[in-house]
């Protein structure tokens, strides 16, 4: 599926799911909860992780991420028990994500399930795991609308869209880009992140001269890029541009932009959070990317886990291996501390979890199932490599 479900359509698509659906989600629920609540300690704790492996070109990090995460508890017998992972590949297909769902609720073992890097997949199998009684955490989906229904088993570990927009005007205004052009997508979740954008911009006393919207899966910028290069348009004077759109749209637009003589920095969200970017040659350069990861902050625990990860592979981690080892280390304490594997339990620690000390710093959770107070991070590329500002 090429666009995001709107809040509306995954309303009336769990009416139609629960309504029609040959899997009775509540019956699953109860066994679960029975089950695992009388769990014998020799029993492993099951951990289900559902992710487009297959689209991993040269590592898997965020497996990785979870493994080293999986192997230091066991080491540790932080849980008194051995954590297991069951991982699936969801092929980023909808109707395979679905039948893993069912799986796992069905599987009385399975604690808790870290999914999906698609929001589409993620909002349309929450459905599933909510009324099936499985915990579902996810470490990528940031749109805003994924957790506004208030299920009770749906988390994330991962700033809100609209957390990373907002301070992505404070970081505009931080950078002095008085003056901005904002292009954007009209899909939903690039207008819904534009908005916030602009809001903040507007608050943040930043200038919007320029705003675009161009249709969903554009791929001929000729008529922007002739409207904003100063070349052409004598009359155009901006510091930034704002793009939101998908990573294809935007790395084609910001090398074309070049062609036109436009060399103001362009500004996005963590869409282009990956170092995939690096290998798209020097046109990219100048780029400004927000990130919810940044390897050089001066946090002991996260330090050691950059040391240990790359003892562990002989690698670097990126930002999925940090938000899957710490998926891992926040599903461990909220069992921990609930002191059993009823889900229905474990939830409520969830939904309370305050200052949790993890690689990232301390952060907690709110009862929707969102992250508060975790920092955002902004790196430029320069010569094809990253660099972090000192911001915050």
């Amino acid at each position: 599926m090429k666009s995001s479900l709107t809040l509306i359509s995954l309303i009336i698509l769990y009416i139609i799911f629960i309504q029609f659906n040959s899997i009775n989600l509540a019956v699953c629920k109860e066994n679960k909860i029975e089950y695992l609540s009388n769990l014998g300690k020799d029993k492993p704790i099951k951990i289900g992780v559902v992710w487009s492996f297959e689209l991993e070109k040269k590592s898997n990090y965020f497996k990785d991420g979870i493994l080293l995460a999986v192997k230091e508890l066991n080491s540790n017998k932080f849980l008194d028990r051995k954590i297991e992972v069951i991982f699936r590949d969801d092929k980023n297909d909808i109707d395979e994500a679905q039948k893993i769902a069912n799986e796992f609720v069905q599987d009385r073992s399975v604690v808790a399930v870290i999914a999906h890097n698609n929001i589409d997949l993620a909002m349309q199998t929450s459905i599933t795991y909510e009324y099936g009684g499985t915990i579902m955490l996810s470490p990528a989906i940031s749109y805003i609308k994924f957790t506004s229904i208030n299920f009770d088993y749906i988390f994330r570990n991962i700033p809100t869209d609209m957390t990373i927009t907002q301070e992505l005007a404070s970081f505009a205004n931080f950078m002095n880009f008085k003056k901005i052009v904002v292009l954007s997508s009209n899909s939903l979740n690039s207008d819904s992140l534009t908005n916030i954008f602009i809001e903040n911009a507007v608050n943040n006393n930043l200038e919007i001269i320029y705003d675009y919207k161009f249709k969903n899966n554009q791929k001929d910028f000729i008529k922007i890029l002739t409207n904003i290069s100063p070349k052409i348009n004598h009359e155009m004077d901006y510091d930034a541009i704002f793009i939101m759109d998908n990573e294809e749209n935007i790395i084609n637009l910001i090398k074309n932009a070049r062609k036109y003589g436009i060399y103001a920095p362009f500004i996005t969200a963590t869409i282009l959070n990956h170092n995939r970017l690096l290998e798209e040659g020097e046109e990219l350069d100048g780029t400004i990317i927000t990130s919810v990861y940044n390897p050089f902050i001066l946090n002991q625990k996260m330090q050691l886990f950059i040391e240990n990860f790359q003892k562990e592979y002989n690698l670097s981690p990126n930002s999925w291996s940090a938000q899957g080892y710490d998926a891992i280390m926040l599903l461990a304490k909220s069992i921990k501390t609930s002191d059993t594997l009823d889900p229905s339990m474990i939830i409520q620690q969830l939904k309370y979890m305050r200052n949790f000390n993890s690689i990232f710093g301390k952060y907690s959770l709110n009862s929707k199932g969102d992250v508060i107070d975790r920092k955002i991070f902004f790196k430029i590329i320069k010569n094809k490599k990253f660099k972090y500002f000192n911001f915050n």
